[in-house]
């Protein structure tokens, strides 16, 4: 049986139920996580947080785009991987090198939009793919919480609510302090 990326993104993400991450101190919140490499994005008032991994070819992570869209109250810190297609890296390379990385994301994931390229600049998706691969993410999406609970896959909005709900009970991340649209 020959699985195309769709379909490999779909069975592991059956596979992976919501897990703890290793090596994720909850205590720490995000502290640890390199969110300087991350394309943040904040909806409503932004006092909870979630990290997700993503590649650009990704079909369920586009149909999350939109589930975090109808949240009120969530930063969204992404980081852009390279796994799925060929073309991934230099979509994550445009995306990254944009002026308004956030918007670029927004409008790749929404409408294809490609982002134009920026000579002599990329991605950190090398030391993304090792966080990746250190968090054991096997699949895209993968959602990590303040709590330090994991989800592969889409996820609906009112499962993503519960579980940003209970993340943050305990786990407020100190680093998701309201900045200017695009930290660079």
């Amino acid at each position: 049986m020959k699985l195309n990326a769709p379909a490999l993104c779909a069975c592991l993400s059956l596979l992976l139920s919501p897990v703890r991450a290793v090596g994720v101190d909850p205590a720490d919140d995000f502290a640890r996580l390199p969110l300087s490499q991350a394309i943040r994005t904040q909806v409503g008032a932004g006092t909870r947080a979630v990290v997700v991994f993503e590649d650009a070819y990704c079909p369920y992570c586009r149909a999350l785009h939109q589930t975090l869209r109808q949240s009120d109250d969530v930063v969204v810190f992404t980081f852009l991987l390279d796994v799925l297609d060929p073309d991934s890296r230099a979509k994550a390379d445009r995306i990254w090198c944009s002026p308004d990385r956030a918007r670029a994301l927004a409008r790749w994931f929404g409408a294809h939009e490609v982002p134009a390229t920026v000579a002599g600049c990329s991605a950190p998706v090398a030391s993304l793919r090792a966080l990746a691969d250190r968090l054991h993410v096997q699949a895209t999406p993968t959602l990590l919480f303040a709590d330090g609970s994991m989800h592969a896959g889409a996820i609906s909005a009112a499962a993503l609510e519960q579980r940003l709900r209970a993340a943050q009970v305990e786990h407020r991340p100190q680093s998701i302090a309201p900045v200017g649209a695009n930290d660079r």
